[in-house]
């Protein structure tokens, strides 16, 4: 299992053209450049479903390009926020939390 960039898809087109607009811990404003919706992510917790993961199994995740699509730890609003590869979970290496990607303040066609 690794970490990957957070895999947005545009929830008006469904897109994976995603883009942060904005600058870390501001808005999380992204815009899909297939259709021009904007719309920001936002995340929710999981139960957790067991030990956690081994983080040396794992390694680190290479820093995402400043464009990449991001959101905020619901638990600890850090912005450190992977996804698991295979699956649709994030995880936040800050806190160390399995969260859900959301989507907010939708604006669209």
């Amino acid at each position: 299992m690794t970490l990957t960039t957070v895999q947005a898809r545009c929830p008006s087109c469904q897109s994976t053209e995603v883009f942060y607009s904005c600058t870390p811990n501001c808005c999380f404003n992204h815009v899909c450049s297939e259709c021009q919706s904007s719309f920001e992510l936002s995340t929710s917790p999981l139960p957790s479903a067991g030990p956690g993961l081994d983080m040396d199994a794992i390694g680190l995740p290479p820093e995402p390009d400043a464009c990449s699509p991001t959101a905020p730890c619901a638990k600890c609003q850090g912005i450190r926020v992977y996804q698991l590869s295979g699956g649709e979970t994030l995880f936040c290496l800050d806190c160390r939390t399995l969260l859900k990607l959301g989507y907010e303040n939708v604006a669209g066609p």
